[in-house]
């Protein structure tokens, strides 16, 4: 059983846990892993790399043992669209149309993501071309309904999202504060049925 860290967790909060030696990146992306294989209904995560992502934390923990950090994202668990080239990983973008394409390398996102020392999870699913609202990724609070953004909103395993998708990254799904939600484009990431 991996160490469970708290849902409300930051970056910040995180990286403190790990200079005062109480968790590792090790656990860390055990944490990520097991909430994504604790609920597989979400739908949150289009692919996992649950073995790439368990050599990125080994090697984080090494480098934070040794007090030898890349960056602030040194051994955070983190996750990118289905759309970002990951090499290797299915690269569909939510789409039928551009199922069974791998990416030949990675996107720059990942390419600094790596160079950052991030433990990249895997991709989150999302709608077609993040484009529609159509899902596949799922609402926690209401299976019936879509998350209503691009991607999974936030998934709950990850701490930091590259791509910023809805109100916070540091937080677990929550309902958002009505003050919050995008409008300029009149797009909205509050949640919708279908």
């Amino acid at each position: 059983m991996p160490t469970v860290l708290p849902d409300d967790l930051t970056v910040r909060q995180l990286r403190e846990l790990y200079s005062r030696g109480e968790v590792t990146p090790m656990d860390a992306a055990d944490d990520a892993l097991h909430r994504v294989e604790a609920d597989p209904g979400l739908r949150a995560f289009a692919h996992v790399r649950a073995d790439e992502a368990r050599d990125e934390a080994r090697a984080a923990t090494a480098r934070l043992a040794r007090g030898a950090p890349l960056s602030p994202l040194d051994g955070v668990p983190v996750a990118v669209k289905s759309m970002v080239a990951l090499a290797g990983l299915p690269q569909d973008a939510g789409s039928r149309v551009l199922q069974g394409r791998r990416a030949g390398r990675d996107a720059t996102l990942v390419g600094a993501l790596k160079q950052a020392g991030a433990v990249i999870v895997g991709t989150t699913t999302m709608d077609e071309f993040a484009l529609t609202t159509l899902g596949p990724a799922r609402n926690p609070f209401d299976r019936t309904r879509t998350t209503a953004c691009a991607s999974a909103c936030r998934p709950r395993s990850t701490w930091a999202s590259p791509t910023r998708t809805c109100w916070r990254t540091s937080a677990p799904p929550s309902p958002p504060p009505p003050t919050r939600a995008r409008r300029s484009s009149g797009w909205s990431c509050r949640t919708r049925s279908g």
